[in-house]
């Protein structure tokens, strides 16, 4: 899906947004079965032909929802290699512009902020 919005309302600074579909999904779940690994290329074909027309990308935005062990799960893991791949040509590495959030770091869990303290401590030692 692609969709034009404003950035946090302001309608000055439009944003275009493109949304595919997860890595999660079950259908994609093992990538060492053929028809994952088909639907991961379509999928990884699909993102690359949009971004493509689009001619020019800010941030390609990855959602991940485990900060707790904070791996990434192999059909995502396989897309962003396949991405990599296709974008191989580029004027800059498509890391240059590359971001992840996570998506399940709401209040009433505790764990993500513990480990984020971890992390701050370890980076300004």
């Amino acid at each position: 899906m692609i969709q034009m919005i404003d950035w946090f309302g302001d309608t000055g600074i439009p944003l275009i947004v493109v949304d595919t579909p997860g890595c999660d999904d079950i259908a994609m779940a093992t990538v060492e079965e053929a028809d994952s690994r088909n639907k991961l290329r379509e999928l990884s074909t699909d993102m690359h032909d949009k971004l493509n027309r689009m001619g020019h990308i800010d941030l390609v935005l990855v959602v991940h929802n485990d900060i707790v062990s904070n791996r990434l799960n192999s059909a995502t893991f396989t897309v962003l290699k396949m991405m990599i791949e296709k974008f191989s040509l580029a004027e800059q590495s498509i890391w240059n512009n590359l971001a992840v959030v996570y998506s399940k770091c709401n209040e009433s869990e505790s764990i993500w902020k513990k480990l984020l303290v971890l992390l701050l401590l370890v980076l300004l030692s």
